[in-house]
């Protein structure tokens, strides 16, 4: 995924979780900021660059859909460049991975 932003802006992407026939069981989200895509090793949020799921974490039943919504916020003074978001997502007892996005400050 790639999200274009200006600098001072804020966007919000939905992140749908359809549990079929799996859970009960506890769903956790995380977010942190990565080096380049495909890895998973966490570096310090640059300032001015704010990251956060509502709805992060909650019990998921069979045969439901749940949408957290992944906020970006974004200050005026954060340099042009490009961030990279590795999402995290654990379903208790049934998956746990993680997808990137790259947000394009320009």
């Amino acid at each position: 995924h790639n999200v274009d932003m200006k600098a001072g802006e804020t966007k919000e992407i939905n992140l749908t979780l359809e549990t079929r026939k799996d859970g009960p069981g506890s769903v956790t989200y995380d977010v942190f900021q990565v080096e380049k895509f495909y890895s998973d090793e966490k570096i310090s949020m640059v300032g001015g660059l704010n990251v956060k799921v509502e709805l992060s974490t909650f019990m998921a039943y069979p045969n439901e859909t749940y949408i957290s919504v992944l906020k970006i916020e974004t200050d005026q003074y954060l340099p042009r460049d490009e961030y990279f978001l590795y999402i995290h997502h654990k379903f208790e007892g049934v998956m746990s991975g993680g997808g990137w996005l790259s947000v394009e400050v320009n």
